[in-house]
């Protein structure tokens, strides 16, 4: 008898993921590896190249950050408690469950989005293995469905990350330019105080 389906929630598109060897101790996890191209256009010629480095790795990790937190918001719209991320380097977000309701867990700090689970006890991931089972042997229709919904939502906040970091690049740019010239009046004014004093010196 073939597995049920629900708007398309086919275990079949639903990816594994293990920090183990193999398949043990896997559990459905959405692969979020950026495979973009930082491309924030044409460098700005009143811009130098160690600063325009620095502007690109700050927008990269705002976009990170940004994302993430914006990840872990989806996360519980859909039911789960969190998400933490898996990987060499750190590509795959896991959601999870986890009691809250323990007196362990009170004034407890929540983890940093996308780096661990909250350390207030054990998590439970999607009750559901790479055949759609649960716990019971029961194909859990539910659950991959949840799953797959977050899933969708987390790929196209994914895909948004280029227009994302563009978007964050040229707020920074004209932070940049704000900030030069704000310190070059300062300089100015600085210079013109000095030569005041000079003045005033000279006719004493």
């Amino acid at each position: 008898m073939a597995n049920p389906t629900r708007r398309g929630a086919r275990i079949e598109d639903v990816e594994f993921h293990s920090d183990g060897m193999g398949y043990r101790n896997s559990h459905p996890a959405v692969n979020v590896k950026y495979h973009g191209r930082w491309d924030f256009g044409t460098q700005p010629d009143d811009i130098p190249d160690n600063d325009w480095e620095h502007l690109g790795e700050m927008v990269f990790e705002c976009a990170c950050e940004t994302f993430w937190e914006d990840v872990e918001e989806l996360a519980r719209e859909r039911g789960y408690d969190g998400v933490f991320s898996e990987g060499r380097s750190g590509g795959w977000c896991v959601p999870y469950y986890q009691s809250r309701s323990s007196a362990s867990y009170q004034g407890m700090n929540y983890g940093k989005p996308g780096t661990t689970p909250d350390w207030a006890g054990p998590i439970r991931y999607p009750n559901f293995d790479r055949d759609g089972r649960d716990d019971y042997g029961n194909y859990n229709l539910g659950e991959i469905s949840r799953f797959l919904a977050f899933a969708r939502r987390v790929e196209a906040l994914l895909a948004g990350a280029d227009d994302y970091m563009r978007n964050e690049m040229e707020f920074r740019i004209d932070e940049y330019r704000n900030t030069r010239a704000h310190d070059e009046r300062a300089r100015q004014a600085d210079e013109a105080r000095t030569n005041h004093v000079e003045f005033v010196g000279v006719g004493a």
